[in-house]
């Protein structure tokens, strides 16, 4: 049936196994905290036991069941929440066909369009793709546990999974407030390896930018004189998350004018496998049944010429959350999304219909980004791209069903909006698409200060600066983008001490196995800590 021969149905299956588990915790946590969890760390551990209790450990075979249990996971990203606030908004579940006909288009539409991104943005760009790293470098590291390389991974693992543990158990704090004279923890700076590791992947230049932006972002959070605020409510203020999504989608149209290839790419013909089928078939049938969803449904019906600025918009979308991902190792997809809330308030008065607009320029955003991440982690197993494509495709159709019937079955037993469910992103979605639906402009997205931000981002782009990572930065936790600081400044120094271009590889090598253990140890201890948590609640 499958014409890669690392594609094995023991691996497909156990991967798919793996993947609905997280799925389904995703729904959970995510209608609880607003919150995703890829579980890409665990997944791979699994992976390793479950291979070598079935006829021994493959590589490959692991990468597969990455590459599928991630397409499951991450499924319903955003799609949930779009669901939860039609419910606490309009008081009725939209039909459940038409939750499970959305989430399989959005993600493998998302999918489709990061293969055809993989060659510009891996090879001719050169991006990092941090969580890619990560993931490749323990999947090699498990092949042979004694190497130097592994062992470096595993104690960044071990590393990580220690400091983290100690601040799930509260033995250390979450976040050092700055000196404590009344600074939010937001503010401070985080404890935490994953961050250090990130920034040392993605080196000193952007990890720079990240910091830059969250400066900007913290001198508006002293200018505006609210000392006690929520990040929640520092990053709805109109000179952060307009300049932040106008920075960001400015530059995002700046590099498709600039290389018109990337946007061309997109569409290009690439021969999947040896059966001869075409990526591009793939895209023009999902966006086919995408211009069916949204014009003939009445319940989310846009009138169709919206497609027009939508699908574009898609692409932009699609790029930025890529480029973002390989430049920064971070996907704040939820900005695109508003602004998708906003674009679709002009074609529709249905609230589904605006709120699910959203949900899939963010689900595709998050689902192209992940399937990037994948790719670079092959480049590192020497996996096929095709076949790592057609686990992730398979994983989130898979994932679409079963997710979409989770989220029933949940709303059925608890209802959202409750204290078991509270659904914090749908609030923050459903009050942006319910003030549209009436006509409002939301107090947080202001056109005027977009326009300046639309041209700082061509200032950075002149200067040759990323306004993707300037963005960014403005819309993470300051104490997050501390730490991302402080790794590019670790890599920075090993440049500069080892200028011996063999010695300096040889170094950096050993750093990203180090770095790449530090993200995977707190991305186990999370995983479990929010399994924990589903099960205490």
């Amino acid at each position: 049936m499958f014409t890669f021969k690392e594609l094995t149905i023991r691996a497909l299956i156990m991967g798919l196994i793996i993947g609905i588990f997280f799925c389904i915790l995703n729904v959970i946590v995510g209608l609880k905290t607003g919150l995703a969890f890829a579980g890409t760390q665990v997944t791979i551990l699994l992976g390793f036991l479950g291979l070598s209790a079935t006829g021994g450990y493959d590589k490959f075979e692991n990468n597969i069941i990455q590459a599928s249990a991630s397409g499951a996971a991450l499924a319903m990203f955003t799609i949930d929440s779009a669901v939860a606030a039609v419910v606490i908004f309009s008081g009725v579940f939209p039909s459940l066909y038409l939750v499970i006909a959305i989430s399989l288009v959005a993600i493998p539409l998302g999918i489709l369009f990061a293969y055809s991104l993989k060659d510009t943005l891996l090879e001719r760009q050169n991006l990092s793709f941090p969580g890619g790293i990560a993931i490749g470098e323990v999947i090699e590291a498990l092949v042979d546990t004694r190497s130097k390389r592994s062992l470096l991974v595993f104690l960044g693992m071990g590393i990580g999974m220690v400091i983290v543990a100690l601040v799930q158990w509260h033995m250390l704090p979450k976040a050092i407030p700055g000196l404590n004279f009344s600074i939010p923890t937001f503010l401070g700076l985080a404890i935490s390896p994953m961050m250090v590791g990130m920034g040392f992947i993605i080196r000193h230049r952007s990890a720079s930018l990240i910091f830059a932006g969250s400066l900007f972002s913290t001198t508006i959070w002293f200018l505006s004189g609210k000392q006690h605020m929520q990040l929640s409510q520092h990053i709805t203020n109109p000179w952060v998350l307009s300049v932040a999504v106008f920075m960001i989608i400015t530059y995002s149209l700046y590099l498709i004018i600039k290389s018109r290839k990337i946007f061309k790419n997109m569409f290009s013909s690439v021969q999947l496998g040896e059966g001869g089928r075409y990526i591009k078939i793939g895209q023009i049938i999902l966006l086919a049944l995408a211009v069916i969803l949204f014009v003939a449904i009445p319940e989310i019906r846009l009138m169709p010429y919206a497609l027009l600025i939508l699908i574009p918009f898609l692409l932009v979308t699609v790029l930025y959350a890529c480029w973002a991902c390989g430049e920064t190792g971070m996907t704040p997809v939820t900005p695109m999304g508003m602004l998708g809330l906003i674009i679709a308030s002009f074609f529709t008065d249905k609230l589904a219909g605006i709120l699910f607009a959203g949900a899939v320029l963010s689900a595709a955003g998050a689902a192209a980004s992940t399937m990037m991440n994948t790719f670079r982690a092959g480049v590192i197993v020497k996996s096929r791209p095709e076949a790592l494509l057609t686990a992730q495709t398979v994983g989130s159709l898979l994932g679409a069903v079963v997710g979409s019937v989770s989220i029933f079955m949940l709303f059925k037993a608890y209802g959202f909006g409750t204290e078991q469910l509270p659904a914090p992103l749908s609030y923050s979605w459903g009050v942006v698409a319910s003030a549209l639906q009436e006509g409002r402009v939301p107090e947080s997205i202001n056109i005027f200060i977009g326009a300046g931000a639309s041209v700082g981002a061509l200032l950075l782009a002149v200067c040759n600066l990323s306004a993707i990572s300037f963005g960014i930065g403005m819309i993470i936790p300051p104490a997050y983008s501390s730490l991302i600081f402080i790794g590019g400044l670790f890599s920075y120094w090993i440049q500069r001490k080892f200028p011996d271009k063999e010695i300096q590889k040889e170094k950096m090598g050993e750093g990203y196995a180090l770095c790449a253990g530090f993200i995977a140890g707190e991305g186990l201890i999370l995983v479990i800590s929010a399994f924990y948590t589903v099960l205490a609640a």
